[in-house]
């Protein structure tokens, strides 16, 4: 019964784990219709441009969700999670 309850508890704190990364990925993605227009300012931009811009970064996220999934069931949260920082913080030191 306690092995039971500390399963249910784990799968709970991942199934939210899952749920924070998704709406954080969304609302990533989800950012850029609203910067269109700074963009644009920007850049000089095309609107096509900035069209398929926010369908490419919509459509990546979808996809490698999945992808995301499978690699945390497999090295583990913990690892990803430091994997995700240590490429994001090396992205963010390329960008001027």
């Amino acid at each position: 019964m306690i092995r039971t309850k500390r399963i249910l508890g784990t799968v709970s704190v991942i199934a939210i784990a899952a749920g924070a990364a998704h709406l954080f990925l969304d609302g990533l993605a989800g950012s850029l219709i609203p910067l269109q227009a700074v963009i644009q300012n920007r850049t000089d931009a095309d609107p096509a441009v900035l069209g398929i811009l926010v369908s490419v970064a919509l459509a990546s996220a979808s996809l490698f969700q999945p992808l995301g999934a499978r690699l945390a069931q497999r090295f583990g949260d913990g690892a990803l999670a430091i994997t995700g920082a240590f490429l994001a913080a090396a992205g963010y030191g390329l960008l001027p």
